[in-house]
């Protein structure tokens, strides 16, 4: 019934957080973003939340790990010793969770299940808490099947992705084929965040005015000039879903975004293709949006969805429309130029860069 790109970084929780005041615009806007997508997912009532994680629990061997056994899953938005008090617990899908786990199999997918001690909850942390806390309403009646893609480390996720192309390609397929057979309403949750490499220069400072180390990547301290492109890429395709039926399967975003994959180092990556194959084949008719993107420190972050227009528009109030009208699709735009104004934060960004995509 729908699909939406959640990002994980633990700081859009709480943007009003004192040591986020450097930061706090660029933290509210997605707050904002991930507040309206969990409207628009409401509208869409769906019956099970399918949510694919690049970081949760992985099993040596095999490509996706599906969450069986389990009839709940709990934990915390726990991120470099903060954000411990966010604490999330909803109800899985045992019977689903099977279902989809055997069809994957069927499709000679690398799959198996992963299932908790008995009588406990699976285990969640940030990478599945933080987009599941801003749906609270939803997962009050809706069920949650967890999917978590191997492999655990995102440098050798990006380094590996072209070769693992064709299968994570036939993974979407299944996944979209076994929603569309569905007698349940299925909707479809992306966790990720998008490029690593913007480097330490944007975290916020501590009270001794040396930056917060809650804020700084190690491994990869200095910006990289493959972040940016990698990102107008990835909000480029994200805002065509829909609109442009001439990019195959997931073609579009493979051609601008791969080859920048290994030096941008996105965690979402996989999700994304994954996302656009099942689309295609269980909701071809859904209209991308991207509500926010933001890069407030080493990482990017977005909130994009795949919605059909008439929930778009009635769960969006006045404010969002223009992200989400599909007659900005039928509008010519060559030869023109369009000012948007306030177009350097929130909404006014959006908005410029739903433009800049038609």
């Amino acid at each position: 019934c729908g699909a939406a790109i959640m990002p994980h970084g633990a700081l859009i929780l709480q943007p009003d957080r004192p040591e986020l005041a450097e930061i706090a615009a660029d933290a509210q806007q997605l707050h904002d973003a991930c507040c309206a997508a969990a409207a628009a997912i409401a509208a869409c009532a769906p019956d099970i939340i399918l949510l694919y994680t690049p970081h949760g629990l992985i099993a040596e061997g095999v490509d996706m790990n599906v969450y069986t056994g389990s009839s709940s899953a709990s934990g915390t938005c726990e991120w470099m010793g903060a954000w411990a008090n966010y604490a999330v617990k909803v109800a899985l899908d045992p019977s689903g969770a099977a279902s989809l786990l055997a069809a994957l199999k069927d499709a000679g997918c690398s799959a198996a299940g992963l299932s908790a001690f008995s009588g406990y909850d699976a285990p969640l942390r940030w990478g599945e808490a933080v987009p599941l806390l801003f749906l609270r309403t939803v997962t009050a009646s809706a069920k949650v099947i967890i999917l978590s893609h191997a492999p655990a480390n995102t440098g050798e996720r990006c380094r590996t992705a072209a070769g693992r192309l064709p299968a994570t390609e036939v993974m979407g397929a299944t996944i979209g084929e076994w929603a569309a057979a569905s007698a349940s309403r299925v909707f479809l949750l992306i966790s990720g965040d998008l490029a690593h490499v913007h480097g330490n220069g944007r975290a916020p400072r501590a009270a001794d005015g040396t930056p917060d180390p809650k804020f700084l990547n190690p491994k990869y301290p200095d910006a990289d000039d493959s972040a940016a492109p990698f990102e107008a890429a990835v909000l480029s395709w994200a805002s065509q879903i829909g609109r442009d039926r001439i990019i195959g399967r997931s073609g579009k975003l493979c051609k601008d975004a791969l080859e920048l994959l290994p030096s941008a180092m996105c965690c979402g990556f996989d999700g994304f293709v994954m996302l656009h194959v099942a689309l295609q084949k269980a909701a071809p008719e859904l209209v991308g949006a991207v509500l926010a993107h933001a890069v407030p420190i080493y990482f990017g972050m977005m909130v994009a969805t795949f919605l059909p227009p008439g929930v778009a528009s009635a769960a969006a109030s006045p404010r969002h429309l223009e992200l989400t009208a599909p007659a900005l699709s039928a509008l010519g735009f060559d030869g023109r130029t369009v000012l948007v104004s306030g177009a350097g934060h929130g909404f006014g960004r959006a908005i410029a860069l739903a433009f800049a995509s038609l």
